[in-house]
């Protein structure tokens, strides 16, 4: 007996048994199953490993010669320092010093960066992998005749775009609606004419194709099925299309020779890959491997902001009973409102006293930046739920999001004196890592304890991250001659600097701006207020200058945490230097490590908050989703 193995997983078997196989276990393929293929196509490609000494430190990120080079000051040294964070500091980053790769949202819609990682199933073995797994449904369906199937099979070589739908319809039109000839005749006359269109055209007018095949089906109903109905997903688009959908927009998106082209759309079909590329990120992560994932993200970012554009999903309806509060944020007044029985807050995108007619819905940088929220989810960065416009005698646009019933970190401070600070202080520092290490880096750009907020579960959470380029400059924020924008009192100094000579903002690392921003924070969480506080009018000089507050010896400071490793921390974050600073993923690391040394580790909490579950939204939603059928 012939014995045969699977492409995917290796298992030998009867030549025989093959066909189920792949059924029942591989169809449609995984992210994994993919990577399996890739490996045997590429057997000299090797997941790097870590060195020895990096494994022992798991939570510390790892040296890596472009930081070093990019970051010339290294790891901050333990000269001046006391206390246990200098043994850390020594003992820990001695050795290892690390800062993701710096590829900013503005860097991808600019096209200043050329990514050279790879994936680990090549696009086109991701195609190839696609229609030879659709060419496999087609050959175990029993009911079609030798002719008929390569008819299908020759179908799905040709087929631009959705290759198992079309080999679907054509199966039900053969099976179940023989008695429809017209219609037969009418769509092979179709797929002859998408052939000829090419296969650019049929990407970019993929809903087209799509809703023509479902008028198709529509005109073809019966009330029985003899077709295969393995070749849809119930009521969606089949995985193995979606894969290839996938597969093509990531060619196109990354291919030099293609790349003008597909970011010169506008209009409608913008709007549509838009829409497309938002779906693909929507999905869960075993469909793709993160390589592709990231292509989508820059795509969908870069043909956002180019086109004015952004996804429609983005789009809810439902919010009811908008009430003004006394707060105001980045984009003006913020509102309370109720969706679904849940409290939300709206943050009203166009602030008291433009007057530019155009909202910022039609700015390139709003785009942009909505377009990156949506794609942030992490326990410690508040949800973005969407923009919705509300109606209250005069119609406004907002962005939704979670109403924090304890406020913002200072409001909670106040309300609750004798919190614990290591928790919160932690939970930050894991909300910066995020954002700086995910790709393309996200930087807060205006971080401050007023866009920090605290959970029922009393966990601290980010938000307003990513779109300081896009609020309005009448709100609350010092901003410079040359666009340099921030708050005083947590600004830093370089940054202050390059307010005044624009020729310094291409050097400036963001990144440890935010970094700065966080020991400032950090002193605030100790003391009740940030520093220099009672001069407002010089803190900003002050902190440029090279100036810090003393260390204050308060007991009720003591008391709440503020002792020798509090303060050298706080010191490092905030030195004038920015290249000496902590990385996020190393301040991360510090307070977890003194989080352990307290009695009791902290405090306990629930997993996560019930806002984060945002999969009521799907409800809401005002347009459709594109692999709906």
């Amino acid at each position: 007996m012939s014995r045969a193995r699977c492409i995917y997983c290796d298992e030998l078997m009867p030549q025989s048994n093959l066909n189920a196989h792949m059924r029942e276990n591989h169809s449609p393929p995984t992210a994994q199953d993919m990577a399996n293929v890739a490996r045997k196509f590429n057997p000299k490609r090797r997941q790097t490993t870590a060195a020895p000494h990096q494994a022992a430190t798991p939570n510390l990120p790892m040296r890596s010669s472009t930081a070093s080079a990019n970051h010339p000051g290294g790891a901050p040294t333990p000269a001046n320092l006391s206390s246990r964070f200098s043994a850390w500091v020594e003992n820990n980053l001695g050795a290892t010093s690390h800062n993701a790769p710096y590829i900013t949202a503005d860097d991808v819609s600019s096209f200043r960066v050329d990514r050279s990682d790879q994936p680990q199933t090549t696009v086109q073995l991701l195609l190839k992998s696609t229609k030879f797994d659709v060419h496999e449904l087609v050959r175990s369906f029993e009911g079609l005749q030798l002719e008929e199937r390569e008819e299908c099979i020759e179908l799905v070589g040709n087929m631009p775009v959705f290759p198992a739908l079309s080999v679907y319809v054509l199966t039900h039109l053969k099976l179940c609606a023989s008695d429809k000839p017209s219609v037969l005749y009418a769509f092979r006359k179709k797929v002859q004419d998408w052939i000829k269109e090419g296969e650019e055209w049929c990407l970019r007018n993929y809903g087209v194709v799509r809703n023509c095949l479902m008028q198709i089906l529509e005109e073809s109903r019966v009330d029985r099925h003899r077709c295969n109905e393995k070749l849809l997903n119930h009521a969606r688009v089949h995985t193995l299309d979606i894969h290839s959908l996938g597969g093509l927009l990531a060619m196109y998106a990354v291919d030099e020779s293609r790349v003008q082209s597909f970011y010169s759309m506008k209009n409608d079909q913008a709007q549509s890959i838009i829409d497309l590329l938002q779906a693909l990120l929507n999905l869960e992560s075993d469909q793709f491997d993160s390589w592709y994932r990231r292509r989508f993200l820059d795509a969908v970012i870069r043909l956002s902001k180019k086109s004015r554009l952004y996804p429609r999903s983005l789009k809810i309806t439902g919010v009811d009973d908008c009430t003004a509060t006394n707060d105001r944020g980045g984009f003006g007044a913020i509102f309370q409102g109720s969706l679904l029985g849940k409290v939300v807050a709206l943050k009203e995108l166009q602030a008291a006293g433009r007057t530019s007619d155009h909202s910022l819905l039609e700015t390139q940088d709003f785009c942009q930046e909505a377009v990156v929220w949506r794609n942030v989810h992490h326990i410690n960065c508040l949800p973005f739920y969407g923009v919705a416009t509300v109606n209250d005698g005069a119609p406004r646009t907002c962005l939704v999001s979670p109403w924090m019933e304890n406020g913002n970190l200072c409001a909670y401070l106040k309300n609750n004196p004798d919190a614990p600070r290591l928790p919160l202080l932690l939970d930050i520092a894991s909300g910066l890592e995020y954002l700086h290490t995910t790709q393309p880096t996200i930087v807060h750009g205006d971080l401050k304890s007023l866009n920090i907020f605290v959970t029922a579960s009393k966990r601290a959470c980010l938000a307003d991250f990513g779109l300081a380029t896009a609020h309005d400059a009448q709100v609350a924020m010092a901003t410079t001659t040359y666009g340099v924008a921030g708050t005083p009192g947590y600004m830093a100094p370089e940054l202050m600097e390059a307010g005044e000579n624009p020729s310094l903002l291409s050097r400036i690392d963001r990144r440890r701006c935010d970094i700065f921003a966080f020991g400032c924070i950090s002193y605030e969480v100790f003391t009740g207020a940030p520093p220099f506080a009672n001069n407002p009018t010089m803190r900003s000089h002050y902190l440029r200058i090279g100036e810090r507050p003393p260390r204050p010896n308060e007991e009720r400071i003591s008391r709440v945490g503020l002792d020798d490793d509090m303060w050298d921390f706080i010191s490092n974050l905030w030195k004038q230097r920015p290249e000496v600073r902590l990385v996020a993923e190393s301040a991360k690391a510090f307070l977890r490590y003194k989080l352990s040394t307290v009695a009791g580790g902290g405090v306990s909490r629930s997993l996560a908050d019930p806002e984060w579950d945002i999969g009521f939204l799907s409800g809401l939603v005002v347009a459709s989703d594109p692999f709906a059928l």
